[in-house]
This record gives structure tokens, sequence and C-alpha cells, in this order.
């Protein structure tokens, strides 16, 4: 189970660096606000850490990054010592202990959207009961596609958010609240579930 184009990501640190903005502030707020103080969260494709690691540590998170880019990773390190990152593919990351939150921001939609549902499955196994899961996904309805980041090559594939919230939902957890955030971005949508307590 793996992307069908190679991971290009570590050709494009500096670039990602220089343009990444943080729209995704409120959802972090939002996040954080249901997970106990000094939680320890999971960050699955966490990139450069920047903002979004660093937006947790900054309130009290203890982070575990994991990310296939070692060149992003290099990144993550050098700008959060204080966290701590692992190099694996997303579908390959075995965690050897649970968590109060798990990210995954951005990410997903870089697997063939037949692997969603094992992924969905290895976030709950490693989950806290009553953690939750912050995640973003492509909306394309069935859509694999290829398209350029920085002169790189990225594969998307992803479900219309509906078959997104079943297969969370047949994953075991409730999906309280969804959204489409950027109808722009083919779709683009957030979701928050929650594993039962």
């Amino acid at each position: 189970m793996t992307a069908p184009l190679p991971n290009h990501y570590d050709c494009i640190v500096a670039d990602f660096l220089r343009v990444r903005g943080f729209r995704e502030r409120a959802y972090l707020d939002r996040f954080l606000a249901a997970l106990p103080v000094t939680a320890h969260v999971l960050d699955l494709g966490c990139g450069t850490g920047v903002p979004m690691a660093r937006y947790l540590l900054e309130h009290g998170c203890r982070v575990t990054g994991v990310d296939a880019s070692s060149g992003m990773l290099a990144e993550a390190r050098r700008q959060l010592p204080q966290a701590d990152f692992h190099l694996a593919d997303l579908n390959g990351f075995v965690a050897s202990q649970r968590y109060a939150g798990v990210l995954l921001w951005d990410a997903l939609f870089h697997l063939p959207k037949a692997d969603h549902a094992a992924v969905f499955r290895q976030i709950f196994d490693c989950l806290d009961a009553g953690g939750w899961l912050l995640l973003s996904a492509g909306g394309s309805a069935g859509e694999d596609f290829v398209a350029e980041m920085f002169g790189q090559p990225f594969f998307y594939s992803g479900h219309a958010p509906e078959t997104t919230v079943m297969l969370l939902e047949q994953a075991g957890f409730a999906v309280p609240f969804w959204e489409i955030d950027d109808p722009s971005s083919k779709g683009h949508a957030v979701f928050f579930a929650q594993k039962p307590a």
C-alpha cells in the first residue's frame, strides 16, 4: 500500500516554508479545547512542524511527529527540538503508545483512497479512549490526479466527504463535526472525530 509517486517533499522544503500560512488556527484552537492539558499529540504527516506542531507545543502539548520526508523532518528537528520526530510512511507507522489526540492535516490525500480506511483504523487503535482526531482530506469524489507544487509532482486521492465520514464511523469514531473549509481546492474538508470514552 504505497502512493504511486515517490515522495518529493525533500525537494521543496525552503519553498514550502516560505509560503506556508496558518489558516488552520481556529481548527487547532477547537482541537486544543477538547484535549486535556499537556496532552500528548501524534502529528501524522507533520512536515516541517511549522506552524501546526509548533502551535501545539506553544499551548502545552507534547508532540510526536511522523513524516515520510527526511528533508521536512530535518527542518522540523531544527525548528522544534523539544518534539520527537520519526521518519516513516503514513500508512506504515506503528505507534508504540496511545495518544490523547492525533493530527492528520494535508497528508492523507497523498495516499490512494483505498488505503484511507486502514489509516483510520490504525489511528483509532492508537488513541486513548475519548481521544480526538483532527483530520483534513480532499473532497474529490473518487478522483485521483497528479498536480505540481514548486515544480514537483504530487499524487492526490480522495473520497467525497460523506464517504470519509462513513469510513471514520466504520473505524469506530463518532464524527460530531465536519465542513468544507476550502471549496476552491477540490472541496478540501475538515473533520473532528472522537474515539468513544
